[in-house]
């Protein structure tokens, strides 16, 4: 065995909810289950006979054993996560009191709020790998959407600490949200151990939820950079738009985060039965591009009297913060890896508009170039190439052509460098986004 992969599913998503991500990635995937690949249900989830709601199963068995059913010593406690202190690495609070009268200590709602069955997926986990790998050394790809991608990093603590530092660990963690304020209070939702080689964050930037807070650069505490390759990329919409096609007209975000999950893993090792489409560096900007054009349409997805009711509406700070995710402008790109794209697409139109290695010695706001002139060549080649990229490049920078059809086009356009940021971007970022284009 090389490489084992674990899908961590949602707050009250399980395996047989197709059209989601994780769940389809779970169907998707070559070999056999606790051999090949392991998927943990979501808290919440309704569960089955053959898998049940996590927490109600003893962990420690394949079978998923029925609690009441197993030794007093695998029977784990209702825990919540109100009382827990910041930097906390364990905790058995008594909290949420009016919520444990009013709900089933067993039941979905309990779960679903509380994260109950949360820290059984992890022991559940523990125990499968610890019979898989005998000599405790190997590689695990983790894929997670929600409360399932903080699952991967808690996972990826936990598997540190109880079975040594033999494990390479690379992560796939999709809008990581862990419920309440424990992404803030404890440590293991938001540390990144040394043992993470590999981790790639996606963040919905319009989703307002006050209690929807996601593990983003404010939140994320990385042990050793030199070792852990780290790029966290945001995309327009809401929690679940990186992980469901809820629109035809909005397909965009959800089609390139289902490209770069199943890239990801693939390149990390993971195998599948079932291909996704490949995507080109071109593909990537052309729906990277539609994004951005439809970016109020995406916008309009975190608004709503029912969003209001889970602790108000706030701007998430990665969407306030938004330019620090990316080394060019954030008017145009939408994340490191669509520059990266762009970039390796589009080299000529890149270091025009987004580096200062361009010339322009008397300082010109605008320029212009006729048909015949280089600059104009490679306008013209993307505007037949990649129309939506060259449609926004035209929205945010001057871009005009005019004359043609019989007299000679000139082309009006800014001056270089009007996109370029002095922020280089770190090493360990580009190193793992270059895996992805």
């Amino acid at each position: 065995m090389s490489v084992f992969t674990i899908l961590n599913c949602g707050t009250n998503f399980d395996r047989s909810k197709r059209g989601e991500l994780v769940a389809d990635f779970g169907a998707m995937l070559n070999g056999v289950e606790y051999r090949d690949f392991l998927i943990t249900d979501g808290v919440g989830s309704k569960g089955t006979t053959a898998n049940p709601m996590p927490g109600t199963f003893d962990p420690f068995t394949k079978d998923k054993t029925a609690k009441g059913k197993s030794p007093s010593w695998s029977k784990t406690p209702m825990q919540t996560l109100s009382d827990v202190s910041k930097g906390q690495g364990t905790f058995s609070p008594t909290g949420h009191g009016a919520l444990q009268a009013l709900t089933s200590s067993t039941g979905k709602t309990n779960a679903a709020i509380t994260g109950h069955g949360w820290d059984d997926n992890i022991r559940h986990a523990i125990a499968v790998l610890g019979d898989v790998f005998p000599n405790l050394q190997g590689t695990i790809n983790m894929i997670g959407w929600s409360r399932g991608a903080v699952t991967c990093l808690r996972m990826a603590n936990w598997i540190k600490e109880f079975l040594g530092p033999g494990f390479d660990i690379n992560i796939f963690a999709v809008d990581p949200v862990a419920g309440l304020d424990a992404g803030a209070r404890l440590q293991d939702t938001y540390y990144v151990p040394d043992n993470v080689k590999n981790y790639v964050g996606i963040l919905a930037l319009d989703d307002m939820r006050g209690d929807f807070k996601p593990q983003d650069l404010s939140r994320l505490v990385i042990q050793n950079c030199m070792i852990t390759n780290l790029a966290m990329l945001p995309f327009p919409g809401v929690h679940n738009t990186p992980v469901l096609m809820k629109s035809s007209k909005l397909p965009e975000v959800t089609r390139v985060v289902r490209h770069l999950a199943y890239r990801f893993l693939t390149v990390c090792g993971s195998q599948f039965k079932i291909h996704e489409p490949v995507f080109s560096q071109i593909d990537c900007c052309r729906n990277y591009a539609a994004m951005m054009l439809k970016r109020s349409e995406y916008a309009k997805l975190g608004k709503g009297f029912k969003n209001s009711l889970m602790g108000g509406l706030m701007d998430r700070s990665v969407k306030a913060n938004v330019q620090g995710y990316v080394a060019a402008d954030s008017k145009f790109f939408v994340n490191e890896h669509h520059r990266e794209c762009f970039q390796m697409a589009y080299p000529e139109i890149y270091n025009y508009f987004f580096t200062n290695t361009v010339p322009n010695p008397l300082g010109k706001a605008t320029t212009s170039f006729l048909a015949t002139d280089r600059w104009a060549q490679k306008l013209q080649q993307l505007y037949q190439t990649d129309p939506d990229s060259f449609e926004l490049l035209s929205s945010v920078y001057l871009v005009e052509r005019k004359g043609g059809m019989g007299s000679p086009a000139v082309w009006t356009v800014c001056g270089p460098g009007v996109g370029a940021v002095a922020v280089p971007t770190p090493p360990n970022v580009t190193a793992v986004v270059r895996m992805l284009c």
